[in-house]
């Protein structure tokens, strides 16, 4: 009959188990890992939190203006300016999608318009 596990398995006795496990518990063979604290990643990752959160009090923001919930007479000067950022990023945003996906429906019509006139 073939051997059909692929780990081979050590036949041992339960002492021997036990004495390598203690041998390689308390064995002089320790590995040292160094602790390195990289100080900029805390500030990278405080000023990602800040701009996140600022990031979702315009959202929110933007959504209790479109709601209704909040008037353009009752908001301040900031709130203003940050609606007007956050308006200009989604209507670049959405520019730059549909020159992509222009392009991208461009080059299919040309591969139809190759097969269709049977040059490929």
């Amino acid at each position: 009959m073939a051997e059909t596990s692929l780990i081979k398995y050590e036949k041992k006795s339960f002492f021997e188990k036990i004495s390598d496990f203690l041998k390689t518990k308390f064995s002089k063979k320790k590995v040292v890992v160094p602790v390195v604290e990289i100080s900029y990643a805390k500030d990278t990752k405080n000023e990602f939190d800040n701009t996140f959160e600022k990031k979702q009090l315009v959202l929110t923001l933007q959504k209790e203006y479109e709601s209704g919930r909040i008037l353009e007479e009752k908001m301040t000067k900031l709130q203003k300016d940050a609606l007007i950022n956050l308006y200009k990023e989604q209507i670049l945003a959405l520019q730059q999608e549909k020159e992509y996906y222009t392009k991208r429906l461009n080059t299919y019509k040309e591969k139809i318009l190759l097969v269709k006139n049977g040059v490929e």
